[in-house]
């Protein structure tokens, strides 16, 4: 989303709170807001649920850090890192995620030293269960830039956010509507995803030893730079994995998208100045409910899509 992309993302997002929070649409309308980067910053309530308040490791030795895809055995907090845990395969499913039982991520660059792996904390946070169209609006003016894409991560958040075992969890985040999210046999409610990618997913990278070349005061911040000192937690693959492939991205974004579709959800996606038969493409494309859900953005009028979008979800009836 670099350059002027996040300000039409920006102006996208409002006009699509407009149309979807509008009059007494509002009363019966729960939205999540989940911006990703390399990963998804969960904010300070949700780390606190799943991150343990004791019983963690904390500084070195790095040895202990672990290696590879068997990264997340370990219970780490570091220091000045932001609000982002690791995850284990089994995450990626409908349920929520085992209390007080992942590993706090680093805080790590990549590509571009001045956009953390990690959305920055409560410029990028997600949001659970809101109504509120100022506070929403109000959040997404906070988005700012961060390192990779990690739609695999994002559409974890995505899904689990629409699944009743989040209830807990979206109250504790501040939901505003009681009872949300809703059952999934509640058929008074039709549960709806929308993804946005100006890029394609990668892979999910992590430092071999988060402590190594860290001067005193990246070491307070918690800062690494992963490119100098980087091991794969997750390789990218790509169209042709397999849905249960395991530590593969693309893998676990189509984990997320058929379960989320085999559930009813309705998942509309956005592909913003990308090219065809990309990696992108042909992602957004999977994970779309049908080829019409699928919204193929070549000009800079995102507002467009978001608004037939908002449009089309409106027009949803309930049936029986």
């Amino acid at each position: 989303m670099a350059g002027n992309r996040i300000k039409q993302l920006k102006t996208a997002s409002h006009d699509f709170l407009d149309l979807m929070l509008e009059g007494d649409l509002k009363k019966y309308t729960s939205i999540n807001l989940i911006p990703f980067g390399g990963t998804v910053n969960t904010g300070p309530r949700l780390l606190s649920r799943y991150f343990p308040t004791r019983g963690y490791m904390d500084g070195q030795p790095a040895s202990e850090y672990g290696s590879g895809s068997q990264i997340t055995s370990k219970l780490y907090r570091f220091l000045g890192a932001k609000h982002c845990i690791e995850y284990k395969p089994e995450d990626f499913d409908l349920n929520d995620i085992p209390l007080n039982s992942r590993a706090q991520l680093p805080h790590l660059y990549y590509w571009r030293k001045t956009n953390p792996w990690c959305p920055e904390n409560f410029a990028s946070r997600m949001y659970l269960n809101r109504n509120n169209l100022g506070g929403l609006k109000a959040a997404v003016d906070r988005l700012t830039l961060s390192d990779g894409t990690g739609m695999d991560i994002g559409l974890l958040w995505e899904a689990k956010a629409l699944s009743p075992k989040l209830r807990t969890a979206a109250a504790l985040d501040g939901g505003l509507l009681p009872g949300h999210p809703t059952d999934w046999s509640d058929k008074q409610t039709q549960k709806v995803i929308v993804l946005m990618t100006d890029g394609g997913i990668t892979a999910q990278y992590r430092p071999k030893d988060p402590w190594k070349g860290l001067n005193p005061k990246d070491m307070r911040r918690g800062i690494v730079n992963a490119r100098r000192n980087v091991q794969y937690v997750t390789t990218r693959g790509n169209m042709n994995s397999p849905a249960n492939s395991k530590h593969n991205s693309v893998a676990y974004m189509k984990t997320m998208c058929d379960q989320a579709k085999a559930k009813g959800i309705i998942i509309y996606t956005v592909g913003f100045q990308i090219r065809r038969n990309t990696l992108p493409d042909l992602s957004l494309s999977y994970c779309a409910t049908s080829p019409s859900h699928y919204y193929f953005v070549e000009s800079s009028d995102l507002s467009a899509a978001f608004k037939a979008i908002a449009s089309s979800i409106k027009s949803l009836r309930i049936v029986g």
